[in-house]
């Protein structure tokens, strides 16, 4: 049977059993205290038996601690290198950095430690590259994101990269036919040419023209692979892959660094006349297979400037961005394909 006690109830059962209540307590009490002490000697007994074991293995307590102090900095030093296998710093004073206007959603927070920022960025899955700046670490999911690269003097500012860095298609450079600017000059970042963000860019087509000022420390990326790609409406319709690693913003485009190709006549030590950004300011891009007089120019990808050498370099706006249709080198006289936009990208 149940008893239903209001709250009244509780109170004269509370009141009546007092005396009981406090007996109760002082029961408690007295079992706590014991626990307690029991606990303490069991704890000094552990102490004793540690004690006796170490001293039996002809060491004391003293000489561990010893140990580990003297350890302690291997330990820091050998997670230290662990550290530097993982990232590498972008030489140079270069530091990676959020384009401007663009919302601060990467992490950052205080740290005044290399190791403490890398560390961070390991136990991130989306962070690959990071950067310490006076006091703040500030992590960044990489190179594909709205970044941009400045350099300083500042030795307390230092960005590293992970090695094995996101391997994608990083677009550095896009180009568009009869848009007004100039081919190799636009690459270079040379004259009045400017950098333009990524913001700049949906996905593989661009408004006129993009430069990354990845471009700029070219020389300082892990660059695996250079892929050229010509466009017409928005298809990509002929590219050229290259060997990118240890290049720099010039000497990738080579036929030596040709990995791929969709003439059968462009390979690896194949012969041609001229592989170059920039052809005297005349052509930019030049792919050349050989000059024996305008008529009788051959290649594979030619993009003009206003500058105009020969009758095939006349066209009513530049820039005019050729090439060869057919699966080897074309006579620029007699044939050729125009392609709407021309893109460089990298591989990291």
């Amino acid at each position: 049977m149940k008893v239903r006690v209001g709250r009244f109830g509780l109170l004269i059962l509370w009141a009546g059993q007092k005396k009981n209540l406090v007996g109760c307590v002082s029961s408690v009490e007295v079992r706590t205290a014991d626990r307690n002490r029991h606990l303490k000697a069991t704890r000094q007994k552990k102490r004793r038996y540690l004690h006796d074991e170490l001293k039996m293995a002809g060491t004391n307590i003293s000489s561990v601690w010893k140990m580990l102090f003297l350890l302690l900095p291997a330990s820091i030093c050998v997670y230290g290198e662990y550290i530097q296998s993982l990232y590498k710093l972008l030489e140079n004073g270069n530091n990676v950095y959020l384009q401007d206007g663009t919302q601060a959603e990467f992490k950052s927070f205080k740290s005044h430690t290399r190791i403490q920022c890398a560390s961070s960025c390991m136990r991130q899955e989306f962070c690959h590259i990071w950067r310490i700046d006076n006091g703040y670490c500030h992590m960044f999911h990489s190179f594909l994101d709205k970044v941009k690269v400045n350099t300083t003097t500042d030795p307390n500012q230092l960005t590293y990269y992970e090695l094995k860095e996101v391997n994608n298609w990083i677009k550095v450079y896009f180009l568009k036919g009869e848009s007004g600017f100039k081919g190799a000059p636009s690459f270079l970042g040379q004259g009045t040419y400017t950098s333009w963000g990524p913001a700049s860019c949906t996905q593989n087509f661009c408004k006129d023209f993009f430069r990354s000022l990845l471009i700029d420390i070219w020389f300082y990326l892990p660059i695996k692979e250079v892929k050229l790609s010509l466009f017409i409406n928005t298809t990509e319709v002929v590219y050229l892959l290259f060997d990118g690693r240890g290049t720099n913003s010039q000497n990738w485009y080579t036929m030596s660094r040709v990995r791929k190709s969709p003439w059968k006549d462009v390979y690896k030590g194949a012969l041609n006349n001229c592989f170059c950004i920039d052809l005297e300011s005349l052509r930019s891009f030049y792919a050349s297979k050989s000059h024996d007089g305008c008529p009788n120019d051959l290649g594979w990808i030619a993009v003009t400037e206003p500058k105009k050498a020969c009758r095939w370099d006349q066209h009513p706006a530049y820039p005019f961005i050729l090439y060869s249709k057919k699966d080897y080198a074309t006579q620029w006289e007699v044939e050729y394909g125009i392609a709407d936009a021309l893109a460089v990208y990298i591989s990291i």
